[in-house]
């Protein structure tokens, strides 16, 4: 709903088979696309490749919000970003801690990426204490920027965002409201979309942020700072 509400014209949901139809009751605007997947509710062999071709002819990729960490997670990004895409790509939860091993992979995606991790999410891609995250969030944002090659952003009171370069903005946060959870998913959705509609991975990552902290300060005068919901976020 976040990705549409910023513009996005066109939204296509990826999940697990088994929950395809009451998701796509949920959100009558989506294409939901229901993949194959394992005893455990992980993504399976087979249903890697439906989810590429789909990937292939998108104008943005979102990827990891609701998923689950591990190998098939692994596997189902190496194949993404091997396929032969290019759009911009953004990379949000449990899909950060897979991508230590596959940097190389990571620099050469043609479309651009943006990173969406939290103080924690940062501090496990960066092989580092949260502690020092959070001491200083612009210079783990610098050093991911610059390992990786992309735009990177560390969410918190104050959100970073450091592009390839190293150029760097800071955006006051929107309340202690978009600390709840599904929080990161809206903003996710916000720079999936606006990516969608041609913005590049920088200017999509700073009106994501700047959007995302607006829509949780205008939420919190009426329903106070720490009554506001992920989904009213995402229609504010």
């Amino acid at each position: 709903r976040a990705a549409l509400r910023a513009g996005a014209g066109k939204l296509q949901i990826g999940t697990a088979r088994s929950i395809a139809a009451p998701l796509a009751v949920a959100v009558p605007e989506a294409r939901v696309i229901g993949y194959a997947e394992s005893d455990d509710g992980c993504i399976a062999e087979d249903g890697i490749a439906p989810l590429i071709r789909w990937a292939k002819v998108a104008e943005a990729v979102a990827l990891g919000c609701g998923l689950q960490g591990g190998p098939p997670l692994e596997r189902f990004l190496s194949a993404l970003l091997r396929c032969g895409a290019d759009c911009p790509l953004i990379l949000d939860a449990a899909v950060l801690d897979c991508l230590p091993p596959l940097e190389d992979e990571v620099r050469a995606w043609p479309g651009g990426l943006v990173l969406l991790p939290h103080a924690g999410e940062m501090a496990r891609l960066l092989g580092c204490a949260r502690e020092e995250v959070e001491e200083d969030p612009l210079a783990a944002a610098r050093t991911a920027a610059k390992r990786l090659g992309l735009v990177a952003v560390v969410k918190g009171e104050y959100s970073v965002i450091v592009s390839p370069d190293g150029e760097a903005f800071r955006c006051k946060g929107g309340g202690v409201g978009l600390a709840t959870s599904g929080s990161g998913d809206v903003l996710a959705g916000i720079v999936g979309g606006l990516a969608a509609r041609g913005a590049d991975p920088l200017t999509a990552a700073l009106w994501g942020v700047h959007l995302h902290a607006e829509a949780g300060v205008r939420l919190s005068r009426p329903l106070g700072p720490g009554g506001v919901l992920a989904g009213e976020r995402a229609a504010g």
